[in-house]
């Protein structure tokens, strides 16, 4: 099944059989990124919306017969 190849799977089985981390030891590292991922979120969710004129500088567009 899809469950045995899962890498994330894969890591945390190698990492507690072969490293010596435990199962707990993983679980303070997950919640310590899912804290993080929050932290990120929220930061992201306060800026300011750019503005069209921002949106749209610096984009590239191909000019017709020429190969960018």
């Amino acid at each position: 099944g899809g469950k045995k190849k899962d890498p994330l799977i894969q890591c945390r089985k190698n990492l507690v059989e072969n490293w010596g981390y435990t199962d707990a030891q993983l679980k303070a590292v997950e919640e310590e990124i899912a804290q993080q991922i929050a932290r990120d979120e929220a930061w992201a969710l306060e800026q300011p919306k750019p503005t069209l004129e921002y949106a749209i500088s610096n984009v590239m567009v191909p000019v017709a017969g020429r190969k960018a």
